[in-house]
């Protein structure tokens, strides 16, 4: 663990700094608040420090202060180590933001224990953010094919129509559906079904790019949003045809080739969600009726 030490007293830096190295942490020592403050705003910054009371340009309550302004998912734990020794200091220390306040002179066993502490602390939260970045994971993904899921994908959909309706920018809409998907599940069974979602999946998420919103709508369906210049530039969806029809999917013993089938409709917003995707089934309707595999654009909204 990196550790930042600030503090104006070369001698204590110089101590600090010796003790850490024993202990097995890495080090960055400054002397000032505002060279801390740099420090900490890098994307590298230390997980913990050791701050000193009385700095030039900021002082150690201003740095614990600004710290707990900066939006980090895991905080950093901030503890004082400082000649101050009056509750009203140590008070005034945590209600700034430190997460402990420790006395000069120290005992270097009591500094170690309350690092130790620190770096449980740290864990704990970093433990506590992943779990909860997770569970906001499988709140809005689909488990299978890695993308939205039918809430997320209409509830970041309703959002761009509006904002496609403010900024006046055109948004193609595409519902795509595997083709022979129930045959594909009777004959082969539902683990291949499985799998043959799963790679359409990897396709979708391969070819669209980070603006773009992908969803399972659900069953073999899925949701496709892209902001265009060009509402009649078709490759992004043709590009998805060609490559799942030139796909193999390979199941234990089995060799399946695949096709989808997509509707496409166009809107500069100021229609409802539901109006746009029925536009874009009824092209998906026409596509599946005229032979499958292809791509069918419906006439945009008058």
């Amino acid at each position: 663990m990196k550790i930042l030490i600030a503090d104006d007293d070369n001698v204590s830096r110089l101590l600090l700094h010796r003790l850490l190295n024993r202990w097995g942490f890495d080090s960055v020592e400054v002397a000032d608040g505002e060279k801390a403050l740099e420090i900490m705003r890098a994307d590298d910054a230390p997980e913990l420090v050791l701050l000193d009371w009385e700095m030039p340009k900021a002082d150690g309550p201003e740095v614990c202060r600004q710290l707990r302004l900066m939006d980090k998912a895991v905080p950093p734990y901030i503890i004082f180590v400082t000649a101050k020794d009056t509750l009203f200091d140590l008070v005034l220390g945590l209600d700034m933001g430190a997460s402990d306040f420790i006395r000069k002179p120290y005992k270097q066993e009591e500094l170690r224990a309350r690092i130790q502490v620190g770096i449980r602390t740290i864990a704990l939260q970093t433990q506590l953010v992943e779990a909860r970045n997770r569970m906001e994971h499988l709140a809005m993904y689909d488990m299978l094919t890695e993308v939205y899921n039918r809430r997320a994908i209409m509830d970041l959909f309703g959002r761009e129509l509006s904002r496609c309706a403010r900024e006046q920018h055109t948004l193609l809409v595409a519902m795509a559906d595997l083709d022979y998907f129930k045959k594909l599940n009777d004959q082969f069974g539902h683990a291949t079904g499985d799998a043959a979602l799963s790679l359409f999946g990897e396709i979708l998420r391969n070819n669209t790019r980070k603006s773009d919103l992908v969803g399972r709508w659900g069953g073999e369906e899925f949701i496709l949003v892209a902001q265009v210049k060009d509402a009649d530039d078709l490759s992004l969806f043709e590009r998805i045809r060609l490559q799942t029809e030139n796909s193999v999917l390979k199941f234990e013993d089995k060799s399946v080739r695949l096709s989808v089938s997509i509707g496409i409709t166009a809107t500069t917003g100021g229609e409802t969600l539901e109006k746009v995707l029925h536009r874009a089934d009824n092209a998906l309707y026409e596509a599946k009726e005229s032979g499958r595999n292809r791509i069918v654009f419906n006439e945009r909204q008058p």
